[in-house]
């Protein structure tokens, strides 16, 4: 065997390694979200469906089952099980635009659900919700832009491979522009939220301004630190291997979105029943037919001494 067809061969075997990962690590994203909405259905049913429907609401039931599709089908997809059938060059073309929409649609209403509650903690001081307004609509222009461009390289070098039964990319790509918007929109709602916190020191006794600070800093943390994973992905890895962490990524913020959504209406549902005057049940004793049977008894006392007494 030749230099040239050694060297062949260990491009093909890394290239077969790195889709086999993506294969995984696209099925355990899958997993984990479906795990999660088992999980947390019940907050769902309690904190969603049983409320009185709002913005945030609807924008959350988007958010959390718009992804099922897209991830379960390119799990099929990819897993390259489906050899019974020949898909065409159009459907790999077709849906890998539809998948990069639906990505980008995810992430966006991702972003205005974080805003609406990040609203709350900024007092809805016109200056910052006009600053983050004005942001999140020129962000997701930007992000427009970057997904259409991004959709159009992708869609002129994917193919159907009847040897891997899976769709495949001919030539290399670039798809480093599908996340720069959003880390800028991340660093801007941060930035005007610690300039927040500063000019306006945090009420001692408010659990949910407490809980919107520290679940948001949280959520920040997370999704920024996947957005640079894919990032450094797109910009440094093989072709095989671009993609190996995007659907994780995908599922993964639409579980950091859920967990934070669900936290903060927790927390709010709690302050409204403060507020509202029902504390919760105080830890007794004794019963409230023990209580009754005693307040008998020194009445009773009480009388047979008066009587006794005169």
């Amino acid at each position: 065997m030749s230099s040239t067809q050694g060297e062949a061969l260990d491009t093909l075997i890394e290239t077969l390694e790195n889709v086999r990962a993506t294969q995984y690590v696209t099925a355990i994203g899958l997993i984990v979200l479906l795990y999660d909405h088992a999980l947390t259905f019940q907050d769902e049913v309690e904190l969603v469906w049983k409320t009185k429907l709002t913005i945030a609401q609807v924008t959350f039931l988007i958010l959390r089952y718009l992804p099922i599709l897209g991830i379960l089908v390119e799990n099929v997809q990819l897993s390259g099980l489906v050899v019974a059938v020949h898909f065409p060059d159009a459907f790999c073309r077709t849906w890998t635009g539809i998948t990069t929409y639906l990505a980008a649609i995810t992430m966006a209403t991702s972003d205005f659900l974080v805003l609406l509650r990040l609203w709350v903690i900024w007092d809805r001081d016109r200056r910052l919700i006009a600053l983050s307004l004005v942001g999140y609509v020129m962000t997701q222009l930007a992000n427009i832009a970057c997904v259409t461009y991004s959709v159009v390289s992708m869609t002129a070098a994917i193919v159907y491979s009847d040897d891997m039964h899976m769709c495949v990319f001919t030539q290399n790509i670039s798809i480093a522009t599908l996340w720069i918007p959003g880390l800028a929109f991340d660093v801007l709602i941060f930035t005007a939220t610690v300039w927040n916190a500063l000019l306006r020191p945090m009420p001692a006794n408010s659990s949910m301004v407490k809980a919107l600070y520290r679940d948001g800093f949280m959520y920040f943390m997370a999704l920024s630190s996947m957005r640079v994973g894919n990032l450094v992905l797109a910009l440094r890895a093989p072709l095989s291997l671009k993609f190996v962490a995007s659907f994780f990524v995908w599922c993964a913020s639409t579980v950091t979105t859920s967990r934070f959504f669900f936290s903060i209406r927790r927390t709010a549902a709690k302050d409204e029943a403060l507020r509202g005057g029902i504390a919760p049940e105080p830890r007794a004793s004794l019963g409230s037919t023990e209580v009754g049977s005693i307040n008998m008894r020194i009445m009773r006392q009480s009388v047979s001494r008066k009587w006794s007494y005169s």
